[in-house]
């Protein structure tokens, strides 16, 4: 039990604790924080106890935990860790300890030195006695689960638990297992950030004394040989569910160019998890993530990343080989949805399905036409110049020309395609894609898109709101169909939250309901007379265009959207349909070959 102290100062007052290590007859140890009025009698103790016993294991988050025996202790307390490997005193403020302890005794008047040196005194007392507590409490622990401790360079209590909360068999199958792969135990302990379904596989394994090696096999969808290579994988460098992906992007790298050392994994992980997704804009697992390894494992670890960059050379930015991928689903997504009657195909699904098409013929290959997609895009484009107006990128119109402030918050409007792709590559969102919709739309009338900026410090872009237009039965207009969002799709910064609202505000005034109207009136003489559906369709064409002309045989566009159709399990009708299923608009697309 530690001495009771004075903790941080909280609205100006001084919170005072009490610190318990309680250890369990399984041996099971939990550190607690409890104020200062509780008494540590047997029969609170007890109390306490039972409390665990109730709610613990079936709760493993410690603040959830602690909330639940909050509630049913009717104490305020919280559930800390607590590095069994290495006790110490620095964690606990014993000086507020000595100054609580001699403040009843200051003399008036008594000299500044002398009360310096009575309060240093009684704290290093203190710390004596709580250093000879620790020591005690800590030799009585398990010492066969301490000395594991240099594998993880700490014995956190939820790493303890889990050694020690269970018979006498498993305990002994979790040590052997923790020295044959000390990276996975963190994870399974619950310790760090886990995915259930392979931490379930791998605990029932070791805890039937199972091989773990077939384990990781399983529930990766790996080889035994690289399950059993990734044994070899450093604790310090995985985190929660880097883990299972690690072991997955080892079974997509060359088997003879395995990473041994600490730094090649460092290099694998830094691929896996930044790298490689800035490029490509995809999760860590896509498919087409994972046709990197091979290529640029090739040659060593130490290699891989300047091969990487060797590969990139020629691309002004990452995004222009997102826009390749993107351009192979947003067109295989639409033609594969015009090719199916009774069938609905999510865009999720296309985009896995085009990943895995260009995945299969090689990154070196998708890179060579990714490079020269950009310029044979234009090349199309000019072809069409006079039916590709608006979305080439010249200025719509909008409810408002300038930007207009709202508390800490600047509303931007956005007015042309070239300044939405700029503000949707800064956000890492889907503006910055061509074919989101968003553009056709605002030149349509039907919405405006408004970048959100702060005025406070340097002027962070906060996030962007879309607004589409609706008018009720009255002619009036209102923001309540409209979408937000922040950089990479995440939920907009709360500083934004209230000039959203006053913007909103401002809509309904007379002044904005006219502006409203005026801006679709505009909209109206300059939109296509075919409306925006065309423009998308000849946007359309003119991908499917710059898609036929690259010369990449085994990339060409039907061979893709062939292999994507039949990972969805959909069989191809294009000679029924002709080549791209635009029977509307004239067959650009042939006359380039």
């Amino acid at each position: 039990m530690f001495p009771p102290y004075k903790g941080a100062e909280r609205a100006g007052a001084m919170v005072r604790y009490r610190h318990l290590l309680l250890e369990f007859e399984t041996g099971q140890v939990f550190h607690l924080r409890l104020p200062i009025g509780w008494e540590p009698s047997p029969s609170a103790i007890a109390r306490l106890a039972n409390a665990f016993k109730t709610h613990y294991p079936s709760i493993q988050s410690q603040s959830d935990l602690a909330a639940a025996i909050s509630w049913a202790t009717e104490i305020a307390l919280e559930v800390l860790d607590f590095d069994l490997s290495a006790p110490s005193t620095k964690s606990f403020p014993v000086r507020a300890a000595a100054l609580e302890r001699r403040h009843s005794t200051f003399g008036a008047g008594e000299a500044a030195q002398l009360i310096v040196d009575r309060v240093a005194f009684e704290e290093a007392k203190l710390e004596a006695a709580l250093a000879a507590d620790l020591e005690l409490f800590i030799n009585n622990l398990d010492s066969d689960v301490l000395a594991l401790s240099p594998l993880w360079n700490g014995m956190p209590l939820q790493l303890y638990r889990w050694f020690v909360g269970v018979s006498a068999k498993v305990r002994t199958y979790r040590i052997q297992a923790a020295r044959v792969f000390p990276a996975v135990i963190p994870i399974l302990a619950g310790a760090r950030s886990k995915s259930a379904a392979f931490s379930i596989a791998v605990s029932v394994a070791i805890d039937n004394g199972e091989s773990m090696v077939d384990a990781l096999a399983v529930s990766c969808d790996v080889r035994k040989a690289t399950a059993r290579h990734a044994l070899r994988v450093p604790p310090e460098l995985v985190a929660g569910e880097k883990l299972p992906t690690l072991i997955t992007a080892l079974e997509k790298s060359i088997p003879d160019r395995f990473p041994n050392e600490a730094s090649d994994w460092t290099i694998l992980e830094r691929l896996v998890f930044d790298a490689i997704p800035k490029i490509t804009g995809r999760p860590a697992l896509a498919a087409i993530n994972m046709s990197f390894l091979p290529a640029i494992s090739r040659h060593g670890w130490n290699q891989a990343e300047k091969l990487l960059s060797s590969l990139c050379v020629g691309f002004g930015s990452s995004h222009l080989f997102r826009e390749f991928l993107e351009a192979y689903k947003a067109v295989t997504w639409d033609l594969t949805n015009a090719e199916t009657v009774n069938r609905t195909i999510t865009q999720t699904a296309c985009k896995k399905a085009v990943d895995e098409a260009l995945a299969s013929l090689g990154i070196l290959r998708t890179f060579e036409a990714a490079r020269s997609f950009p310029v044979l895009r234009n090349a199309a484009q000019a072809e069409l110049t006079s039916r590709y107006q608006i979305l080439r990128g010249e200025r719509w119109s909008g409810i408002i020309d300038e930007p207009m402030v709202f508390g800490s918050c600047q509303i931007e409007p956005i007015l042309s395609l070239s300044i939405m792709t700029c503000v949707g590559n800064s956000l890492n969102n889907c503006l910055a894609s061509k074919w989101s919709g968003y553009a056709a739309a605002c030149a349509d009338g039907q919405m405006c898109v408004f970048a959100i900026r702060s005025i406070v410090g340097a002027g962070d872009l906060l996030g962007v709101m879309a607004i589409r237009w609706q008018a009720d039965r009255y002619g009036r207009y209102s923001a309540d169909t409209f979408e937000r969002a922040g950089p990479n799709n995440t939920v907009i910064n709360w500083q934004a939250s209230g000039p959203i609202d006053q913007f909103k505000m401002w809509i309904c005034t007379d002044e904005a309901q006219r502006r409203i109207i005026e801006f679709q009136r505009t909209s109206a003489t300059q939109r296509p007379k075919s409306g925006s559906e065309l423009q998308m369709r000849i946007e359309m064409e003119t991908t499917i265009a710059a898609l036929r002309k690259v010369r990449q045989k085994p990339l060409r566009f039907d061979v893709i959207r062939n292999k994507v159709l039949s990972l969805l399990n959909i069989p191809s009708s294009a000679d029924s349909r002709g080549d791209h299923g635009l029977a509307a608009l004239p067959n650009t697309a042939n006359s380039s070959e």
